[in-house]
């Protein structure tokens, strides 16, 4: 069956959430359902019109954490449908995404992820149509160009949640995100380490959606603690060290004690909140 059900998750990003449906409004194939998961916020804000139903559900968490983890989980609990194409609240879709990743399911059962391309600051207008989007999007320098539906690949650490499509069976055999991930980092490396390790084949696909721009951090230190421990957790479990290129950042600046081929972290300090704004960045090119 072509029964696709949507998830994505929202803290704070009103516009990029209202613009993401409008363009799954656009879309050539549309979902059965969306379902919005509102992470620590409230969840009663209007949203755009649709042809096709929107569910809005509340996940959260007894700290200021993002429970990113537990919020998919519940996606996926709430969607009704056997085919669940996962969108960050910042990815707007591209007119065939839906479509693609049908076609994909069709030649490969196992996890997929789709394209991001990136809206550079200033790129997206006022009134904007999906069929223009393909003209402002530019590649991540550091991803893999995609050319068809789906492209197996045995490169599980290039998994990210941004935008991705797998059947209900196949998650659940993966066991969900794993909600010991509290806040940013590490939880959906974690996923496709999981899926290897459950033989859960991976593949890359061409269902290409448009992330809207947003400032960043360069490196992430608003976001250290939770990396440090998310990065403790992953360790413990796959004797692996991920997000390696943000952890050399911290050891640069003399916040942590760690080494790429050693076993543990040791916290020398926290950034200040000087250093943090140091850090942010504008990111023209939208990475």
């Amino acid at each position: 069956m072509n029964s696709v059900s949507v998830i994505t998750l929202v803290h704070g990003r009103k516009q990029h959430l209202g613009n993401l449906i409008i363009g799954l409004h656009q879309s050539d194939i549309l979902p059965q359902e969306l379902v919005i998961i509102h992470m620590n916020e409230e969840s009663t804000y209007p949203l755009p019109a649709t042809s096709f139903p929107q569910y809005r559900y509340q996940v959260n968490s007894t700290d200021t954490k993002i429970p990113l983890a537990a919020a998919r989980n519940e996606g996926v609990n709430q969607a009704q449908h056997n085919f669940l194409v996962f969108l960050d609240v910042d990815c707007i879709p591209s007119p065939t995404l839906i479509g693609n990743y049908l076609k994909a399911k069709q030649q490969f059962d196992g996890l997929i992820m789709g394209e991001i391309r990136y809206l550079p600051k200033g790129a997206l207008p006022a009134r904007w149509q999906t069929s223009e989007l393909a003209q402002w999007g530019v590649p991540h320098p550091n991803r893999p160009s995609i050319s068809s539906a789906v492209e197996p690949t045995e490169r599980y650490e290039l998994f990210w949640s941004l935008n991705f499509a797998i059947t209900r069976q196949n998650f659940e055999k993966i066991g969900g995100f794993d909600t010991q991930y509290q806040g940013y980092g590490a939880e959906d490396t974690d996923l496709a380490f999981t899926a290897r390790q459950r033989n859960i084949p991976f593949a890359l696909g061409s269902a290409t959606c448009y992330h809207q721009h947003h400032p960043v951090y360069q490196p992430p230190l608003q976001h250290f603690q939770d990396i440090v421990v998310n990065a403790r957790r992953f360790y413990e479990k796959w004797q692996t060290w991920p997000m390696e290129g943000w952890l050399q950042k911290f050891t640069e600046r003399k916040l942590i004690q760690w080494e790429a081929r050693g076993s543990t972290i040791e916290i020398l300090r926290e950034p200040n909140s000087d250093e943090i704004q140091a850090a942010y960045h504008e990111a023209p090119a939208g990475f």
